[in-house]
């Protein structure tokens, strides 16, 4: 058996084919347990997370080369494509057929691949999380799945099997860290990608919760290397089981709008939901959703009129019918129209 391709619970009646791309680490082994235990058989594609490089001289010299020579400007991108395509020819020789396939981030995948992914399946499903606009290579690959997902709203005008999907939590508990007793020491955690309008906003948030003597951890990727002592400077991504341990060991998470590029809503918002954390948002669409409540949400709009009565009230049990609907389970069961 070729190992590059994880089979779960052989002896179940559905399978799945599964591709998550690898840079979110840790995310796809989760959605294969948790799969699994929802009695699923899985094939699961994996992704190297290195990427095709050049080295010594010949890195500069090619690139500039095919710029100039041959107007090329999407080379790396393409020697990267050619990888994964091998990869996932490769790895799909383990399977016969399978009832569904579900395609995390359809554009990083070729046509060619995505064609041959279909050809085991009978329904195939895909999840932008990322939006059309950000990543437009999805508009090309729409017309080969049963149905596209997009985390933004704007994009289910792009074609007639694209849907709204919004994010999920785990319902199944994976991690190792068990829910936090209330505590007097409070501590807000955030962890995101380093962007200059993130910074800034973050810095007013983390101001206002030092002034209320709250503690926070404030995690950022990609950072220049002078940054604020409030930041802890990641090197590199963590494991998402480990985000989510952090998240769970905390009493108030943050989440930053980043609608400059697509009307979203994040993991975090989220994870806070489902794992009954105090979320501190930048986000007003959260208002509109059937989760929201004032005394579980404090939509930040730069202000600190509010939060301290914000964060010294109790948390509100959300219905049981709502949080089951943003869980994980129930969102494979959507996107794959299991009644």
């Amino acid at each position: 058996m070729d190992k590059s391709i994880d089979v779960k619970n052989s002896n179940n009646t559905k399978s799945i084919i599964l591709y998550v791309p690898s840079y979110f680490h840790g995310f796809r082994e989760i959605i294969e347990k948790h799969l699994g235990q929802m009695g699923f058989e899985v094939y699961s594609i994996k992704d190297s997370p290195d990427r095709f490089k050049l080295r010594g001289i010949l890195k500069p010299l090619v690139r500039i080369s095919r710029r100039v020579f041959w107007g090329d400007r999407n080379y790396q991108s393409n020697l990267n494509e050619i990888r994964l395509e091998k990869l996932v020819a490769e790895q799909l020789k383990m399977v016969e057929m399978a009832d569904y396939a579900l395609i995390f981030r359809p554009d990083e995948l070729s046509i060619k691949s995505l064609k041959q992914i279909k050809s085991k399946t009978a329904a195939m499903y895909a999840y932008q999380w990322d939006g059309f606009v950000r990543f437009p290579r999805i508009f090309e690959r729409v017309k080969l799945f049963k149905k596209v997902y997009s985390i933004d709203v704007n994009d289910v005008r792009a074609g007639n099997n694209v849907f709204p999907e919004k994010n999920f939590f785990f319902d199944t508990d994976f991690t190792v860290c068990p829910q936090v007793k209330e505590r007097h020491d409070r501590a807000a955690y955030y962890i995101g990608v380093y962007e200059k309008k993130r910074v800034k906003r973050l810095q007013l948030i983390v101001n206002q919760l030092s002034a209320l003597k709250i503690k926070t951890e404030i995690n950022l990727l990609g950072c220049p290397v002078i940054m604020p002592a409030w930041v802890n400077r990641l090197k590199k991504s963590k494991q998402y089981v480990d985000v989510i341990n952090e998240v769970k060991s905390s009493d108030i998470i943050i989440d930053i709008d980043v609608r400059e590029t697509h009307d979203v809503l994040t993991f975090r918002i989220f994870e806070a939901i489902g794992y009954k954390k105090k979320l501190i948002t930048t986000n007003e669409l959260v208002k509109n959703c059937d989760f929201y409540h004032p005394s579980n949400i404090y939509v930040f709009n730069g202000s600190i009129d509010g939060l301290k009565k914000f964060l010294d009230e109790p948390m509100v049990s959300l219905p049981d019918e709502i949080l089951k609907k943003h869980s994980f389970t129930e969102w494979v069961k959507r996107v794959f129209e299991i009644s």
